[in-house]
């Protein structure tokens, strides 16, 4: 199994998604969550699938392989992670967390027909839709994107900048804090009203 960490990569736990939900893959890809957003990527796995990888067996080349700036950001950014006994992951979890049980209660304060899907610090969506949850592409086609879309310039007008696209997550880091949630949060409410 090839487990693509490149969105759960270092956002939910120190050993990534699998480790959050207990999966063990044969290969793991992981890209510029690694670094903090420096262009890197990364594949890991078992020994006996990672041997292919080198001279004369499989070719394996990037641009930035053993760049020593990327490298350099990607060990400050794990080393930050895990100072202090993991309390980036403790802050990364109860921002998420919050903000996106904060949205769930206001889409149901507000009678909204959305709904709240991901997992808080590792990334989650706000799904404009009669569904009850989203399991497939499908399923993301029955959204109403159009009405995202005026979501999203609602809350811009109210000073919060999110991904156009409904395609695309709702990301904290380890600079938000508290304050930042609930002027989010009342962004969120605001918008949710203007655009029912």
């Amino acid at each position: 199994m090839i487990l693509d960490e490149i969105i759960s990569g270092f956002r939910l736990a120190p050993g990534g998604g699998q480790e959050y939900f207990n999966i063990k893959p044969d290969l793991s890809t992981y890209g510029k969550a690694l670094s903090a957003g420096y262009p890197i990527s990364a594949v890991a796995g078992k020994r006996e699938i990672m041997e292919y990888a080198q001279p004369g067996r499989v070719s394996f080349s990037g641009t930035y392989h053993a760049n020593p700036l990327c490298i350099a950001a990607a060990r400050a950014t794990l080393t930050e992670l895990m100072d202090n006994e993991g309390a980036a992951y403790k802050h990364l979890r109860k921002i998420g967390e919050s903000l996106q049980r904060g949205i769930e209660e206001l889409i149901q304060e507000t009678n909204s027909e959305a709904i709240v899907q991901g997992v808080g610090p590792g990334g989650f969506q706000i799904y404009f839709t009669k569904l009850t949850k989203i399991r497939d592409y499908r399923e993301f086609t029955k959204c109403d994107t159009s009405k995202y879309g005026r979501f999203h310039k609602e809350l811009l007008k109210r000073g919060v900048y999110t991904h156009p696209g409904q395609n695309e997550h709702w990301f904290v880091s380890t600079a938000h804090n508290e304050q930042d949630v609930k002027s989010t949060l009342n962004a969120v409410r605001e918008s949710l009203n203007a655009v029912k």
